[in-house]
């Protein structure tokens, strides 16, 4: 039931990202994507270095790495 719970909202936040970011506002969008990507990260990190198993916590943490780093860099496109 965490599990659900914590990818529907992980869910409804890189959707809230998507939204913004289509209806004109990228910056906020990919501000919100940046701060979903990196709290991903964080949790599914920790959970792979308590367990040691790739799949489905290293796979999930590489991917909000991924979508940190992607985020970050439209992020500064559109401030700059």
């Amino acid at each position: 039931m965490p599990s659900l719970v914590a990818g529907a909202v992980f869910g409804a936040a890189y959707g809230a990202s998507a939204y913004l970011i289509n209806s004109g506002d990228p910056a906020t969008g990919h501000m919100c994507g940046l701060v979903s990507s990196m709290l991903l990260t964080g949790a599914m990190g920790l959970r792979f270095a308590k367990t040691g198993k790739v799949m489905p916590a290293g796979v999930m943490a590489a991917a909000g790495a991924l979508g940190s780093i992607y985020n970050f860099q439209k992020h500064q496109e559109w401030t700059s």
